[in-house]
């Protein structure tokens, strides 16, 4: 019972705790890389967008806890880093947030480190430079795990560094229990409880229709395969959920991947392959919209000049002449859309979702969306269980 306990506490932590150690193929040395955190600004006001970002990470999950002078938690976030090391997320300072001295606390499965910003004016002798927190994990505890991910040693002496670690306290496992309730190794758990204040921020993806740009985000994707891709185009997990192939083809809509042609431009590099961003046949509002979309792979013949399609129309009128082939696929993408260009009685503006239902199908939850950046890509969401959808122009 003990060794299926253990095993299930590596599994809590994750491909993004304790083992992604080594999945990074060496790229860090833990005794060697401490991490560096520190805001974008040195003091706000109530109400301003704050940047939190750093480097160092030794695993993909960053844990973020927000604190008052007192000791109070202000708010606790996790968020993903990339792929070297590198995190950073919005936070919005709270309207009713108390003037004075807040600490923001960054630890990974290895390290610890934390800065300080200032809400209203600082004193004079406020700074927010702090020392880095130096590890409390032993090397060998550490150099353990690398071994196992190296093969060298047995599941038994990881096992008892986890002993080690639980008897001291060095893991948490009510924090490892949050961890796995929001994602294990880029799938997500169902029937795990969540923390409902804690906001999910998802980069927010260009897309178009009509030959106007749209925002949205993909959550989850019934291919593996595609998974994999889309987690790469963004560097934040699409979660792979078999079940949304279930979902009946009335029940869908239609995205157009390019798979070739004019290369992707910044930030997230264009569709998953790298191409022009994707194209969309509906937006919300309209009878034939769902946040479920099959996607059409489309590619353009040897002989054709690629360029850059902003509409299903114009894709359909290059299938017509021969230029391009359009290939229906049968996977099943979650990707709502939260910003889109609408005509108007005074001319164009901007609407948003409010509501998204079934932002993540396989927890059964919506998504109220609560901050969007369109030029820095940032959307933030609290998760409620399913109840109702809104749309404000």
């Amino acid at each position: 019972m003990l060794r299926i306990t253990l095993i299930l506490l590596i599994v809590c932590l994750g491909i993004f705790s304790l083992t992604l150690i080594v999945n990074v193929e060496g790229a860090y040395a833990p005794d060697e890389v401490d991490i560096e955190v520190s805001t974008d600004k040195p003091s706000y006001k109530q109400g301003d967008l704050l940047t939190i970002k750093g480097n160092g990470i030794h695993s993909y999950t960053v844990f973020i806890e927000i604190t008052s002078s007192a000791g109070e938690i202000i708010t606790k976030l996790m968020i993903i880093a990339s792929n070297n090391g590198d995190f950073s997320t919005p936070w919005i300072l709270p309207t009713t947030l108390d003037d004075g001295e807040y600490t923001v606390h960054v630890r990974d499965i290895i390290k610890t480190a934390q800065t300080k910003f200032y809400v209203g004016n600082p004193p004079n002798n406020f700074s927010d430079s702090d020392p880095v927190l130096k590890s409390k994990i032993p090397d060998w505890v550490r150099n353990i795990f690398i071994w196992y991910g190296q093969g060298q040693i047995s599941e038994d002496d990881v096992l008892n560094a986890i002993i080690f670690l639980v008897a001291n306290q060095i893991i948490q496992i009510d924090l490892a229990n949050q961890s796995m309730g929001m994602m294990s190794q880029g799938l997500m758990m169902q029937n795990m409880p969540f923390n409902v204040d804690a906001p999910v921020i998802m980069p927010m993806i260009d897309g178009y229709y009509k030959g106007n740009k749209v925002n949205f985000v993909h959550t989850e994707v019934s291919d593996s395969g595609m998974a994999k891709m889309m987690t790469s185009m963004i560097n934040f997990p699409t979660l792979h959920v078999p079940e949304l192939k279930n979902i009946p083809e009335d029940q869908t809509a239609k995205v157009y991947i390019f798979t070739n042609g004019i290369p992707g431009s910044e930030p997230y590099g264009g569709g998953p392959f790298m191409f022009q961003i994707d194209v969309f046949d509906s937006i919300p509002g309209q009878g034939e919209y769902s946040q479920f979309r099959v996607p059409y792979l489309v590619t353009w013949n040897e002989n054709a000049k690629p360029r850059v399609l902003t509409s299903e129309s114009n894709i359909l009128k290059a299938e017509a002449s021969g230029e391009l082939t359009i290939q229906k696929s049968d996977i099943v993408v979650n990707a709502p859309m939260i910003t889109w260009e609408i005509q108007g009685g005074y001319g164009t503006t901007m609407a948003k979702t409010s509501i998204i239902p079934r932002i993540f199908e396989s927890m059964q939850v919506e998504g109220e969306l609560t901050f969007f950046d369109v030029k820095n890509h940032i959307a933030v969401f609290k998760l409620h269980s399913e109840k109702g959808t809104g749309i404000e122009p």
